[in-house]
């Protein structure tokens, strides 16, 4: 069986995660609720607002400490698909 091999991007605020994931096609993305910038919920917005993005990333999936009913509510109106 062939071994597959993972090959992390690493973004340093929300503006580059969101960039990122218009320029790159990744099979799922990790978006931290506090990124620096602005949050994982905008980066999350603007990123499933652009077409480009829509195509080309299947799943966002939120990490976050804060795991209350009000953190989770506006999940999945941004688009992020876990949380």
């Amino acid at each position: 069986m062939r071994e597959k091999s993972i090959s992390p991007d690493l973004a340093g605020n929300g503006i580059q995660a969101a960039e990122m994931a218009c320029k790159n096609k990744y099979h799922l993305i990790l978006m931290d609720m506090h990124i620096p910038g602005i949050d994982g919920l905008k980066a999350t917005g603007l990123s499933k607002s652009l077409p480009k993005a829509l195509n080309q990333t299947p799943s966002m999936a939120a990490l976050t400490a804060q795991a209350y009913d009000s953190d989770r509510q506006p999940a999945p109106k941004a688009g992020l698909d876990f949380f």
